[in-house]
């Protein structure tokens, strides 16, 4: 692992994940890693990535150009199910089936709209604004192709919505109290984010993304909202795919309940997730050993997430295959990485003697489908078994 201090750890180069890609290169001239460093914040406690001027450069080129890394909600396969998901939430406390008529709805980072559509149906008046070349007309909303905030978007939302968005901000209770301002008032704004507090918990640095400023747990989340002067604050986890919900009306700059310089400093908490993501990196290192060793093929299952550990464990691929669902990852590489994602009718045809499964929110449902099939001529190990030992030997 690479030099730290107390309060930063240097993670190293990571890769560059901003669409999948043709070849093991990325293209349009962006690079294939980029410098990462951890440290904590001390308005919030919320784990950040460290602002580089190299990284923000590439990022701005990347979210220009459409960045979509797995893809967007839209009518059907997983990013129906994350829309269902957070859509039940918005709709929480409203009378069923629900209503919007006479609302005033902007959904800030909206991708191709259809969060906006499906509460369009519902009698809402929608606004979206995305900076990349997907926010398109495929849906019938209207799109505007900026960064927010925006001089073009004008007047006041009833609600303000925000799906995989507040991680990819800079300064996010800057950014919340931009919000908050345009909101009428009895407002609500209502996001969505990854919940990393599971990976935090257990040292996991597959997390670790260059597009995500922050690494939100439920706790940090509501924190962030209150110290942008939030009220009526509330955090939920959602039911699919390892989110986390969040809603909160304006309070006003006299209700902010955090100041920098606060006792957040997490120097204990980030000296922690190091120590155990040392830990994890060494334990897929002997996982990837004592299969080279036995002349065993792998296949790594939701590859996204050890492409960080390779990197920062030099972990050898010889014999690695990637797998994906996702069928916007098929025939894809990982920049640096010479493996093509491949689709399970490809391991179900030619199967690996290994079969290791890197998602925690789908890894148990992929496990038991794959067993079902292959019985037990291949040896299936889970994101959870194989960094049991990591997880017991916490403090």
């Amino acid at each position: 692992m690479s030099t730290d201090d107390e309060d930063r750890w240097h993670v190293g180069q990571l890769p560059f994940i901003w669409r999948p890609q043709p070849s093991p290169h990325n293209s349009e001239g962006l690079p294939d890693t980029l410098p990462f460093t951890l440290r904590v914040a001390s308005q919030t406690g919320t784990f950040v990535q460290e602002p580089h001027p190299v990284v923000s450069s590439a990022l701005a080129r990347a979210y220009a150009l459409g960045s979509a890394v797995t893809g967007q909600m839209d009518e059907s396969g997983i990013g129906r199910g994350y829309a269902d998901d957070f859509l039940t939430f918005i709709q929480t406390g409203r009378p069923s089936p629900p209503d919007f008529s006479g609302m005033r709805v902007l959904d800030v980072g909206c991708g191709n709209g259809y969060l906006l559509h499906r509460l369009a149906s519902r009698g809402a008046d929608v606004l979206g604004i995305d900076p990349g070349d997907h926010a398109n007309a495929k849906y019938d909303v209207r799109i505007i192709r900026d960064f927010f905030p925006s001089s073009k978007v004008r007047g006041r939302f009833d609600m303000i919505i925000g799906f995989a968005m507040l991680e990819h901000v800079e300064d996010p209770p800057a950014f919340m109290a931009q919000l908050f301002e345009h909101l009428v008032p009895g407002g609500e704004v209502v996001l969505g984010v990854p919940d990393c507090g599971p990976y935090l918990q257990t040292g996991d640095i597959s997390c670790l993304f260059h597009e995500h400023w922050s690494y939100f747990d439920h706790e940090t989340l509501a924190r962030t909202i209150s110290a942008a002067g939030g009220h009526d604050v509330s955090v939920h986890r959602g039911r699919f795919g390892g989110m986390l919900y969040a809603r909160a009306t304006q309070g006003g700059a006299d209700s902010r309940t955090a100041t920098p310089g606060e006792e957040y400093s997490g120097r204990n908490a980030l000296r922690k997730f190091r120590e155990q993501g040392s830990r994890g990196v060494t334990a897929l290192r002997e996982y990837a050993r004592t299969a080279s060793a036995s002349g065993e093929t792998v296949g790594v299952y939701v590859p996204s997430r050890v492409v960080n550990a390779v990197f920062v464990g030099d972990i050898p691929t010889d014999n690695w295959r990637f797998f994906d669902d996702n069928p916007l990852l098929k025939g894809s590489y990982f920049p640096g990485i010479g493996i093509s994602v491949e689709d399970r009718a490809a391991l179900l045809a030619r199967p690996t003697d290994r079969v290791l499964i890197m998602s925690r929110s789908f890894g148990k449902v992929i496990a038991r489908g794959l067993a079902e099939v292959l019985g037990t001529r291949v040896r299936i190990t889970t994101w959870q078994e194989l960094f049991e030992n990591v997880v017991a030997s916490q403090p």
